[in-house]
């Protein structure tokens, strides 16, 4: 690989990796390049060649985004993964917070790295992806097969590549561009769990993960919080780390969820109330919970309190994912600026006001902080009144 091959790569690495931060590409490409400097000066000096790995045999994705993003990314890659089991050994997925993910996925067929080995010129996989909302091919070496090798992946390459092609703005300039891509995939009948299924190729469920994170120590976890032989619902008002803003307008509002946990303790007081959340500088607590486990709970315990409770209350976001994915049972999903079209489960109760006439996310880039809506702030959600999704728990909670 010649010089300008190798900085098309690193262009192409860093048009991915810092699509908005131009600054900061720029001064890795100039260290780059100073670097190269210093390789052709020297020579064989300081340019100790390294020996190429060929990994032809399977193909490797870098995932981004929050738990929601990951867990969804999973489920492509495990329709992908099965869809080409007969032509690749295993996929490798490489993630910005590698612990994080190992804890969330457990043990599973796919190998976990740290995004920093993505990507590396000496290690030569057949196909290198990214997934924001649609898998990206970032390179292809195809070429390096048998003619006739393969041809369940130059197909899909090849309906890819012609993806790309007519959908430029959408594949090329995510997130901000979201807002359309969102609405290319309701156009195409698909919500957030099969949009990375191009052109429904895989034939991805809208309803079901085919990919379910492992729980370990179930039994204990509960007895750890004293849940074991109780009936209980969850509930929770934050978004995780990964979003910038805490008090994102997706979320209910607090002075809401408490009259909310009022009505429920009224009439179930079988039922303990229990408040999850990453951490308290990200959720306000919520008033008469019976237990407050924001900021005190592992993946995995929160995994196993998600998937046994009665019923989990909440806005758009990871945790509605999660529970979804571990087979729980039925979520009431409050929606404000991101469509339930889209983001919902059938199954689950997903409640929406009608009082905006649209969704506004990724309308301008501050959406998740402040109301677009100069007239009415925040009207989508805060037209949905404590009743209204009362009284849908009543009818979950006394079937």
């Amino acid at each position: 690989m010649n010089y300008f091959d190798k900085l098309q790569k690193k262009i192409n690495k860093y048009k991915l990796l810092y699509s908005n931060k131009y600054k900061k590409a720029a001064i890795k490409l100039l260290w780059w390049n100073f670097c190269k400097l210093f390789e052709f000066k020297l020579g064989s000096l300081f340019n100790k060649s390294r020996e190429i790995q060929y990994r032809l045999d399977r193909i490797s994705i870098f995932i981004t985004g929050g738990i929601g993003d990951i867990l969804i990314s999973f489920n492509y890659c495990s329709y992908l993964l099965e869809f080409l089991k007969d032509e690749i050994k295993c996929i490798d997925i490489f993630v910005k917070n590698q612990f994080l993910v190992q804890e969330l996925m457990g043990d599973s067929c796919f190998n976990i790295y740290p995004v920093t080995e993505w990507n590396k010129s000496e290690i030569i996989y057949l196909l290198d992806f990214k997934i924001d909302r649609f898998p990206f091919i970032v390179n292809n070496h195809l070429s390096l097969l048998d003619t006739n090798s393969n041809p369940k992946i130059k197909e899909l390459v090849k309906l890819y590549e012609e993806f790309y092609q007519l959908n430029k703005k959408i594949v090329y300039y995510p997130p901000k561009i979201d807002a359309l891509s969102i609405q290319y995939s309701i156009i195409n009948r698909q919500n957030r769990i099969q949009q990375p299924d191009i052109y429904g190729y895989l034939n991805i469920s809208g309803d079901s993960y085919k990919f379910i994170p492992p729980i370990f120590n179930d039994q204990e976890v509960l007895e750890a919080f004293g849940l074991h032989d109780q009936k209980f619902i969850t509930l929770n008002r934050g978004v995780d780390g990964t979003n910038l803003h805490s008090e994102s307008t997706k979320l209910y509002p607090l002075d809401y969820y408490n009259s909310l946990v009022k009505l429920i303790k009224s009439e179930f007081q079988e039922y303990k109330i229990v408040q999850l959340g990453v951490s308290a500088e990200r959720c306000e607590f919520i008033d008469d919970v019976d237990l407050n486990l924001v900021g005190k709970t592992s993946l995995n315990q929160l995994k196993s309190i998600l998937k046994n409770s009665s019923l989990h209350i909440d806005g758009e976001g990871g945790m509605v994912h999660l529970r979804k994915s571990l087979n729980g049972g039925v979520s009431v999903v409050i929606f404000g600026p991101t469509s339930p079209n889209f983001y919902g489960y059938s199954n689950n109760i997903n409640i929406f006001s009608n009082a905006c006439p649209v969704n506004c996310e990724w309308i301008n880039d501050n959406w998740a902080s402040y109301c677009i809506n100069k007239k009415n702030d925040r009207i989508c959600i805060k037209s949905i009144k404590p009743t209204i999704p009362f009284e849908e728990i009543k009818k979950v909670l006394k079937q």
